[in-house]
C-alpha cells in the first residue's frame, strides 16, 4: 500500500466520493460487467474536436467531426451503424456549434479568453503536481485568462452537470474542477477567479467563482478570493490526507447520498445491496 503514490485527479475525487469504489477499481483492478463506453468516447471526441476548433477558428467544423471520428485514435471505437453514425455526427456538429457560438458570447461578456487547451499534468510531460512523496495527474479542459492573468479553470462535460456545492466540500468530496483550479495556481503562481464545469449538450455552466468577478460572471456562487484561497488550501490538506488513509489501507468511508447507476462493486457493496453504510 506504501507504493500507493501516484493517481490521477479523477480517480482522488472517486476516493473521495466512495472509498470502496475506488478500492475495488483503482487497487484490486477488479471489472465488472462490460459497460457501454459510447457515451464517453463521444465525450472524448468532443473534447478534441473543441480544442483543435479553438486553436484554428476558421477550420470548418462539420469536416473537422469528420475527421476525427474516422481518425486512428477513434475509428472502430463507436460501434454503430452506418445511419446511426451519420445521424451522430450531425448531432456532435450542432451540439458544438451551438456551444461554442455561445462560448464567445460569454468569453466576451467576462474578458476571460481561452488561454490554454487539454492541459496536461503527467510525469511524461514533467508537470505532475507533487504533494509530498505523492503525485497527481490529469488533464485539464481549458485555461480561460484575463488581462491580469487571474485564470478560470473551464471542465467540459459532455453527461450530467456537476454541481459544485459547498456542502461537498464539508463531506470531504473533492470536485475535479476545483482540484484542478488548487494545480494550477501551484504550478503556474497566478491568481484563480473560479472553477466551471460546461455542459455540452444543454449549454449550461456550473461553478464557484471569486467575488472579485460578480459584476462580470452570471452566477450565484461566489466567495471572497480570501474564502477561496481558503478553499483550495483546504483542498490541499485533504488531498494529503486522503494519500495517507489510501497507503493505511483506508477504503471504508462512502461520501455519496446516492450510488452511482453503474459501479464495478455494485455486486459486493453492503450499500448497494442492503442499504447498509459500508
Amino acid at each position: 500500500l506504501q507504493k500507493l503514490n501516484h493517481f490521477s485527479v479523477t480517480q482522488l475525487e472517486k476516493y473521495s466520493r466512495c472509498a470502496f469504489r475506488f478500492f475495488c477499481e483503482d487497487v484490486l483492478k477488479l471489472r465488472g460487467r462490460p459497460e457501454d463506453k459510447t457515451n464517453l468516447t463521444i465525450g472524448s471526441l468532443m473534447h478534441k474536436v473543441l480544442e483543435l476548433s479553438y486553436l484554428d477558428q476558421q477550420t470548418d467544423l462539420d469536416k473537422l467531426v469528420e475527421d476525427i471520428w474516422n481518425s486512428t485514435e477513434f475509428k472502430g471505437k463507436l460501434k454503430l451503424l452506418h445511419g446511426q453514425a451519420e445521424a451522430e455526427r450531425k448531432k456532435i456538429s450542432f451540439i458544438l456549434k451551438r456551444f461554442i457560438e455561445q462560448d464567445k458570447l460569454v468569453s466576451a461578456e467576462r474578458n476571460f479568453w481561452p488561454a490554454e487547451y487539454e492541459k496536461k499534468m503527467s510525469a511524461r510531460d514533467c508537470a505532475v503536481y507533487k504533494l509530498g512523496g505523492n503525485t497527481l495527474s490529469g488533464t485539464i479542459d481549458r485555461v480561460d485568462k484575463n488581462a491580469a492573468e487571474d485564470f478560470l479553470i473551464i471542465d467540459y462535460k459532455s453527461g450530467q452537470l456537476p454541481q459544485l456545492e459547498p456542502a461537498e466540500l464539508e463531506k470531504g468530496i473533492l470536485p475535479q474542477a476545483l482540484v484542478y483550479a488548487l494545480i494550477y495556481r501551484e504550478l503556474s503562481g497566478l491568481s484563480p477567479a473560479g472553477a466551471e464545469y460546461c455542459g455540452l449538450k444543454k449549454n449550461k455552466r456550473s461553478g464557484l467563482y471569486s467575488a472579485k468577478y460578480q459584476n462580470l460572471i452570471r452566477s450565484k456562487k461566489f466567495v471572497t478570493p480570501a474564502e477561496f484561497t481558503k478553499i483550495l488550501n483546504n483542498l490541499r490538506s485533504k488531498l494529503a490526507e486522503y494519500f495517507a488513509a489510501i497507503q493505511r489501507g483506508e477504503f471504508w468511508q462512502n461520501n455519496e447520498e446516492k450510488c452511482p447507476e453503474y459501479c464495478t462493486a455494485s455486486e459486493i457493496c453492503r450499500q448497494k445491496q442492503t442499504g447498509a453504510p459500508i
